[in-house]
């Protein structure tokens, strides 16, 4: 009953707190008084603030980080760029330098650069300080890092070869990636300069500002150094128009095109100050009034290669004359003469005027290695080396009505023993200078010269009894299948003109061969032991052409078996060696086995001896061949007729 009283107590208490907290719920609040503001606001402002003041702090932080981490990593292509200075004005082929200049104002590093330089054709890179690379014809620089905020620069030397007035531009391109990036950027720079001299002039002159239709013409060709520069050789190239023929030149031609009509020709050292000229003689056959001459110059300084330094055209007028001429010696127009021929010179004329001409006279005055006492003239008056042609004896020069046409002719023969006594008497010209006149005016005055090809004089001697330097031995007279040794000696004199690619033959008779015992022309004995060129095998080589210039490069003797030939190879031959030198000569031994056919006889023991070679000066190939030898050895003054005849 307790339990149960207790109980009741408890939940009377918790039913009077419900009332009392319903009484609270439901009871409307009092409104607040004045005082209950006093001091509570304040606390509540303090923390505001406080909060405020730290939001701001960190917003500040955040800010200051971000701007720093911005600028720690930011990447502006245009804050890379790339600069070239050099000289405005520059002299062709003199060594200039220029700077190539990069900068990097970026606060990130860049990677893989690579400068690549763009140069004219007409620029030699000599040198630079850094070390530089080539991609084909390009030039660059590699650099693994370029730093952040940094500049720097290359250095370039080398030289421009052009003529006057010649711009010549530079491009520079830097390709790159910043650290932070993988794309690829690229910088760009270029520059010009101009050419405003060059350390050579040039001047071609022609007579009287014109050129006379089909009469020969002597233009000159000058250069000059006019820098502080030493040239070793220099090298003037002239083109013709097709309608010019050339006759000759006071310069040996060095190479010729003829289906470009272009010829070279190489001249002395150039030093500061001095000057070279080509002179020429040719004539034009021209339908036109103006042609054109292109001339280019070559120079090359200590140790360098040909560098082309002018290119020059000339506008050259064509005048024609009331009466044309044309020459020719032996029916050619550029006929080159050899020593002892005989030459028939032919004049023929014709009055391209809108007039009759008359009272005509023709003169020819000779001049060099003619011989005087052979000329004859036909209708002409010969007064030692000159002729004379008068209206009385020709009637087309007492009348020469508008496009009728006349000619004279003579012959004469070259001297067969031209003077040699120095080693200026080379390059032999023959002229002819010949005149048209009227009674009070002269109307043709011109020159026609011709080359004189050079002579090589071949000599070959036998021996069976010889100075011992190789033995010789056999049957003597020599028997039918029995061998007899005899060496033979070829010498070779060369006159007038350098003759190049030399080549002296002889394809052995049946029953003779080569034993491989010879002495060079430096008077070495091969015996046959040795490995000398005397032993090799060479190709069955025919002679020589204008084609194989520069072609044989050293002296050598070959046999040839399989045409059972000799052969000897020169690369030179100098004007007049043998001459004012001793002659050139080799020797060699070869076995002569007689067959059933030779008895009774003497023997050929050599044969078919021909002498090739490219004239420089004639510019043509000329050929001679020698004499055979038998067993008779005119040459060996011990052995007898008897002693030369085959035994059976």
């Amino acid at each position: 009953m307790a339990e149960d009283m207790v109980k009741k107590d408890v939940n009377t208490d918790h039913a009077d707190k419900r009332e009392e907290i319903k009484e609270y719920l439901e009871k409307k609040p009092d409104s607040p008084k004045d005082d209950d503001f006093v001091s509570a606001p304040k606390r509540k402002d303090k923390k505001r603030w406080f909060i405020l003041g730290a939001v701001v702090v960190l917003l500040m932080l955040v800010v200051a980080f971000l701007s720093y981490s911005k600028g720690q990593s930011s990447f502006e292509n245009g804050k890379v760029s790339l600069s070239i200075e050099m000289p405005a004005d520059i002299e062709s082929g003199s060594e200039v330098s220029f700077t190539i200049g990069y900068e990097n104002d970026n606060s990130v590093d860049l990677k893989d650069a690579k400068l690549s330089l763009y140069f004219p054709d007409n620029f030699v890179l000599t040198s630079s300080d850094r070390a530089l690379d080539k991609d084909g014809n390009v030039p660059f620089l590699k650099m693994d890092k370029i730093s952040k905020n940094s500049t720097d620069k290359i250095r370039i030397f080398g030289k421009f070869v052009g003529d006057v007035g010649n711009e010549e531009n530079i491009k520079a391109i830097m390709k790159y990636r910043p650290s932070n990036f993988n794309s690829e950027f690229q910088a760009e720079a270029s520059n010009m300069a101009k050419i405003t001299s060059v350390p050579v002039e040039l001047s071609m002159r022609f007579p009287d500002g014109g050129i006379k239709n089909d009469v020969d013409t002597e233009a000159s060709f000058t250069i000059k150094n006019t820098s502080s520069r030493n040239f070793q050789k220099a090298k003037v190239e002239i083109m013709f128009p097709k309608s010019f023929s050339f006759v000759s030149s006071d310069v040996a031609v060095a190479s010729k095109n003829e289906d470009e009509n272009r010829f070279s020709f190489e001249l002395d050292r150039l030093d500061p100050g001095k000057e070279a000229s080509v002179l020429i003689k040719g004539n034009f056959h021209s339908d036109t009034d103006k042609e054109n001459v292109l001339t280019d110059v070559y120079l090359a300084e200590e140790n360098s290669e040909y560098v082309k330094y002018i290119a020059r055209t000339e506008e050259v007028a064509i005048t024609r004359p009331g009466i044309s001429v044309i020459e020719t010696i032996n029916g050619a127009e550029d006929y080159v003469a050899g020593k002892n021929e005989e030459l028939e010179y032919k004049i023929e004329f014709t009055n391209q005027s809108a007039g009759e001409i008359r009272g005509l006279t023709l003169k020819s005055i000779l001049t060099g290695n003619y011989d005087f006492a052979s000329i004859k003239a036909d209708k002409g008056t010969v007064n030692k080396n000159e002729i004379i042609w008068s209206a009385a004896k020709v009637p087309a020069l007492a009348q020469l009505k508008p496009g009728d046409m006349g000619s004279v002719s003579f012959k004469v023969k070259v001297k067969d023993i031209f003077p040699i006594q120095k080693e200026s008497d080379k390059n032999f010209l023959l002229e002819n200078k010949f005149t048209i006149n009227t009674s009070d005016q002269e109307i043709i005055n011109l020159t026609k010269t011709s080359k004189v090809r050079a002579y090589m004089a071949l000599e070959t001697k036998g021996y069976f009894n010889d100075d011992g330097r190789i033995a010789n031995g056999g049957a003597l007279p020599p028997k039918v299948g029995q061998k007899t040794y005899y060496t033979i000696h070829w010498s070779v004199r060369n006159l007038f003109n350098e003759v190049e690619n030399v080549q002296i033959k002889s394809k052995l008779p049946k029953g003779v061969a080569w034993t491989g015992k010879y002495i060079d022309s430096k008077g070495k004995v091969i015996t046959g032991t040795d490995t000398g060129i005397g032993t090799e095998l060479s190709e069955d080589k025919e002679s020589l052409s204008e084609e194989d210039v520069n072609k044989i490069s050293e002296e050598k003797l070959y046999y040839d078996t399989n045409a059972n030939s000799v052969i000897w190879q020169i690369p030179k031959l100098k004007a007049n060696d043998g001459i004012l030198t001793s002659a050139k000569e080799i020797v060699f031994q070869i076995e002569a086995v007689p067959q059933t056919e030779n008895v009774g006889k003497a023997m050929d023991i050599i044969d078919n001896i021909t002498a090739t070679g490219y004239d420089t000066f004639a510019e043509q190939s000329i050929t001679n061949s020698g004499k055979k030898v038998t067993t008779e050895l005119f040459d060996d003054y011990s052995i007898s007729t008897d002693q030369a005849i085959v035994q059976g």
